[in-house]
């Protein structure tokens, strides 16, 4: 399979691109379950607005598929309190025997779930300011609304232990057998106690 990428600024300029060659073990019974592939690159790229655009050709079909999604790359510099997109996916992963300093979310890319899954979900929070004991005091709220009604409701204090000072994750997993079908957008606001300050970001998943 070939695989392409490119990243392109607000002005339609192009700032870094990819291409490589991926192999994959055709789908049986016994690989049904875990038949995705997942591919991840890497870019520094300076604070703006940006489109990522992503092309995969099998080549044994001729078959091409293509997705792109506009990224916002905050400026840190600031120190404004800012959230990291939204991850989710079916679980939260624990990394603790790789080199992954924080649990990884395995994410999904459909952004589509069954009522029997658990949806999991991680965002990671910059700028938090500190007390005169060094401590955090941030506390998460996280909705999921449909049809801009709030469906499902949690608050939760965030702990004060990550080895980052300067990111701090949050993350969490959904029951969703009480959520009929249909589309959803989860919410999550983060509320900083010391800084006097709040930020919010969401995104929409199905539930099928």
């Amino acid at each position: 399979m070939k695989l392409a990428g490119v990243i392109l600024n607000d002005k339609g300029k192009i700032v870094s691109s990819f291409q490589t060659q991926l192999s994959a073990k055709p789908i049986t019974a016994e690989n049904s379950e875990s038949s995705g592939i997942i591919f991840n690159h890497r870019d520094p790229v300076a604070p703006g607005i940006y489109q990522v655009r992503v092309a995969a050709q099998d080549e044994r079909s001729g078959r091409v598929g293509s997705a792109m999604q506009w990224i916002v790359i905050p400026d840190l510099s600031k120190g404004q309190l800012t959230l990291s997109s939204l991850m989710i996916g079916g679980q939260v992963l624990d990394n603790a025997a790789s080199k992954e300093t924080s649990p990884q979310v395995q994410l999904s890319v459909a952004h589509r779930f069954l009522r029997s899954d658990q949806l999991g979900y991680r965002i990671f929070v910059y700028n938090a300011k500190r007390n005169a004991a060094c401590a955090i005091n941030l506390v998460a709220e996280t909705q999921v609304l449909r049809d801009g009604k709030v469906v499902l409701n949690n608050r939760s204090k965030l702990n004060n232990d990550s080895a980052d000072r300067e990111r701090i994750p949050y993350g969490a997993a959904l029951a969703l057998p009480s959520l009929s079908p249909g589309s959803y957008e989860l919410r999550v606001k983060i509320v900083d106690a010391v800084g006097y300050a709040d930020a919010t970001q969401s995104i929409d998943f199905v539930v099928q």
